[in-house]
């Protein structure tokens, strides 16, 4: 028998049992993500909520921008850098309308928000990788929520978005929409305290280190209820049963 031939025969086996070995691991790494999408009509009444100082929502003015998106919270904190970074970007597009709320007792900015229509979907799935379903005429999705430091913790987010509800309603939308990780839990209770209630879930699967990724869309169904202020994921697992 040739030695040099079987040693071959060895080696090539050995490489692939441990190919083999390393790919059932890789795939054994599976990253799950799930967030819910809520929705508000607009024309179904709810009382609103307030905060202990008075808010107005406008359109972003270019002087803000330093004041709610400040470089040196960027510089001085990288989860907040990368929060920071990522609404420059979208900034720089130029693609309307982000909204700021002010905070009237000082005149600061203290929150900004996206409005996206139906049509802007084009820019929406690349933006934002298809992390949402196309927009039909009337609806609006808000995304890309920022509050600054200062004011988390105050129930802006929920007084803020609900303000911007009404003025995307004023101009003829019907519906908004938005989407938050199921472990956000402040945010899940800004956005019931603003009227919006769960209608979906997404599932992101990132699999071998995000070589394979995998997303799905679930209704929820009318049946189910989800009270965020109670218990905001505690339904997680029987959504769809």
């Amino acid at each position: 028998m040739n030695t040099d031939i079987s040693r071959t025969k060895h080696r090539s086996l050995h490489s692939r049992g441990l190919r083999d070995l390393l790919e059932r691991g890789m795939n054994a790494v599976v990253l799950r993500r799930t967030s819910f999408g809520l929705r508000r009509h607009l024309h179904t009444s709810y009382i609103p909520p307030t905060t202990r100082f008075p808010l107005t929502v406008r359109e972003l003015a270019h002087s803000d921008t330093p004041l709610i998106l400040p470089y040196h919270l960027a510089a001085s904190d990288r989860r907040e850098g990368q929060q920071i970074n990522q609404r420059r970007k979208l900034l720089a597009r130029n693609i309307p309308t982000p909204f700021v709320a002010i905070d009237q007792s000082s005149s600061r900015p203290c929150f900004l928000q996206w409005a996206f229509d139906s049509s802007q979907n084009d820019f929406i799935t690349y933006f934002f990788k298809g992390r949402f379903p196309r927009l039909k005429q009337g609806e609006i999705l808000l995304e890309n929520a920022y509050t600054h430091p200062d004011y988390r913790g105050q129930g802006v987010m929920a007084v803020a978005m609900s303000l911007i509800a009404d003025i995307v309603a004023a101009q003829g939308a019907h519906e908004v929409i938005t989407f938050v990780e199921a472990t956000n839990t402040a945010s899940l209770k800004g956005c019931t305290r603003a009227g919006f209630h769960p209608f979906i879930t997404r599932t992101d699967l990132s699999l071998c280190g995000g070589i394979k990724r995998h997303r799905t869309f679930e209704p929820i169904l009318p049946s189910t209820e989800l009270d965020f202020l109670k218990q905001p994921v505690s339904l997680l697992g029987t959504i769809n049963s």
